[in-house]
């Protein structure tokens, strides 16, 4: 049975709002959860991120959005929420291969540092 959050307000900016209402989604995600933006009329994209983000990092864009809908959103509203997704994802990405490029760059230099003593 889905879980319905009608969005409170009219222009969405907190992050702290938003935390809020991410960890109530958290406790119902695998029932199904409903977003019903019908009174919404702008998000801030550090809204977006905090509640839809977040949500996508910790649990995966395909869990997350087979468990979620977004009803009454404008265009606007699906785009600022697309745009905070997507700098996630992308950010994750990039953070990855900045550890792996870390990881190695360490390894060259214990190796070097091995070849000098010997």
């Amino acid at each position: 049975m889905n879980a319905i959050f009608k969005i409170p307000g009219t222009d969405l900016a907190s992050r702290q709002t938003a935390v809020a209402l991410r960890l109530r989604i958290e406790s119902a995600l695998q029932s199904g959860v409903v977003l019903d933006f019908g009174d919404v009329l702008s998000v801030s994209e550090s809204y977006a991120d905090e509640l839809f983000g977040v949500l996508v990092e910790k649990y995966s864009l395909e869990a997350v959005f087979s468990n979620l809908n977004v009803k009454n959103a404008s265009p606007t509203i699906l785009g600022t929420i697309t745009a905070a997704i997507r700098y996630r994802l992308v950010h994750r990405l990039t953070s990855g291969q900045n550890d792996a490029i870390c990881a190695a760059q360490r390894a060259v230099r214990q190796r070097d540092a091995r070849l000098a003593q010997a």
